[in-house]
């Protein structure tokens, strides 16, 4: 709006979504999920939640972890969501060889269980206005990795929370998995601090308090 000169930058106030998360019931399903997903304790999971569509970038992270693989690191890799490339990037995983490790789970109720139960989280989207699904993932306690662009931007905080990497770029994606997994002190770090920003930053209380001080702003003008 300040670009197009609608409004200038003292009239405007920005509220960022919040999430009310329910830690303790999700953590509590984190064993058993791990478990119901068939990857032990030793092995690293990285979780996904996105829609299967163009913008989303799975396809980058389907390569990235071909060249993650390639570097004799195990993991494990479960995608939530469904969509219409789903047919295409199962294909792309199966000519990949990477029908043992990237496992599509499609639409969940269970999502926050699943992402609880992760110990990276990755966001691979080439544009995404805004990203709740990084907020939940920080809420939770999870490193973060997303793009450097667009809502992920506001939400991770680079190198503090997560790792920010550039949009369609798998081996950067590779790299700041490989990153964590091999620094999981590092990740354990970053996943704390990124839950103190959630509370801080993008919980339901904050984006009300937020949201009370623009009207009384509002009101005393």
């Amino acid at each position: 709006m300040v670009h197009r000169g609608e409004a200038p930058s003292s009239r405007i106030s920005v509220v960022p979504n919040g999430v009310t998360i329910d830690r303790s019931s999700a953590e509590l399903t984190a064993v058993a999920k791990r478990s119901e997903l068939r990857v032990d304790e030793a092995t690293p999971l990285i979780v996904t939640v996105a829609r299967l569509a163009p913008e989303k970038g799975i396809s980058y992270l389907v390569r990235a972890i071909k060249e993650v693989k390639a570097s004799l690191i195990p993991l494990s890799v479960v995608i939530v969501g469904d969509g219409a490339l789903r047919q295409s990037l199962e294909k792309e995983v199966s000519d990949l060889d990477l029908s043992s490790t990237v496992k599509f789970l499609g639409f969940r109720e269970d999502v926050l269980a699943i992402v609880a139960a992760a110990d990276i989280f990755v966001l691979p989207s080439i544009a995404e206005p805004f990203g709740i699904a990084l907020v939940e993932a920080m809420a939770l306690g999870k490193p973060c990795i997303a793009v450097n662009a667009g809502g992920p931007v506001e939400i991770v905080a680079d190198g503090e929370t997560g790792i920010l990497v550039p949009a369609c770029d798998p081996h950067a994606l590779a790299d700041a998995i490989i990153n964590l997994v091999q620094n999981g002190g590092r990740a354990k770090a970053m996943g704390a601090e990124g839950m103190r920003r959630a509370e801080e930053r993008f919980s339901a209380k904050a984006m009300g308090k937020l949201t009370d001080g623009v009207y009384q702003q509002a009101l005393g003008s």
